[in-house]
């Protein structure tokens, strides 16, 4: 027989890196990070889908969080690796694209 508490699904809860807020998991974009054959980053790309393989973070749909998360460094802290401009430039341009679909 199968009780109410086995039917009660948990919900996957992520914390922002911008905000640290928890949020369920589908509210948030994941970040990944692409590696060079060195091991430094190469790039840092929005994981829509879920399923890439990599260290990654997790990020509010909000403009003002990801900001935040730039200015305070996150994205080096969590990736444990210097991340350059240009990769935050591409992470800013796609993260508009995202949000104004």
């Amino acid at each position: 027989m199968i009780t109410e508490d086995k039917m009660d699904k948990r919900i996957p809860v992520r914390t922002c890196i911008g905000c640290n807020n928890e949020f369920p998991k589908k509210d948030l974009f994941r970040f990944v990070r692409k590696t060079d054959e060195a091991g430094m980053t190469d790039s840092i790309i929005i994981d829509t889908s879920g399923a890439l393989h990599g260290r990654g973070c997790y990020l509010c749909r909000n403009m003002d969080c990801l900001e935040k998360a730039l200015k305070k460094r996150s994205f080096e802290r969590t990736f444990k690796d210097p991340v350059p401009e240009r990769i935050k430039e591409d992470i800013r341009e796609e993260f508009k694209r995202l949000t104004q679909e």
